[in-house]
């Protein structure tokens, strides 16, 4: 259910009031643990997610979104849509440093793509970068 070695013993809670199949993950790696080059994130939880069963091209998956109730951290005065869509081409990148005023640490982040015309060996990659040249890149290697 969780791809690489940080994520360290999810739980899951199947007595939620509302229902809900509720998962909440450690992330750490005992590989080495006592290692870390930081104090602040040692061992830290991973946002509670809702898991739950959908039906993709004729067969079951396992969905696991964040639960909404983090949705209340947002704030409508730091809202930043595109006004219109943006086309990226192969290997290309859409920069919105200089478009969004980043006031808050906490980022929610909602986008869509269009994966139509893209191959079945085709990926798609969402890194973020700081000052310091680090960066945390999401991604999943074959959408067919």
């Amino acid at each position: 259910m969780e791809w690489g070695v940080d994520n360290y013993a999810t739980v899951s809670f199947f007595n939620e009031p509302l229902d809900r199949r509720v998962t909440i993950g450690w992330m750490t790696n005992l590989m080495y643990a006592n290692d870390l080059p930081t104090t602040d994130w040692r061992g830290q939880m991973t946002l509670p997610r809702v898991l739950d069963l959908t039906l993709a091209k004729g067969q079951v998956r396992l969905r696991s979104q964040p639960v909404p109730e983090l949705m209340r951290l947002n704030k409508p005065e730091e809202l930043f849509e595109l006004t219109n869509s943006a086309e990226i081409l192969a290997d290309g990148i859409l920069n919105l440093t200089d478009a969004v005023t980043w006031n808050n640490p906490l980022m929610y982040l909602d986008l869509t793509f269009d994966i139509s015309g893209m191959g079945e060996t085709s990926s798609i990659s969402v890194c973020f970068l700081n000052s310091a040249a680090q960066d945390v890149c999401l991604g999943n290697s074959n959408y067919s």
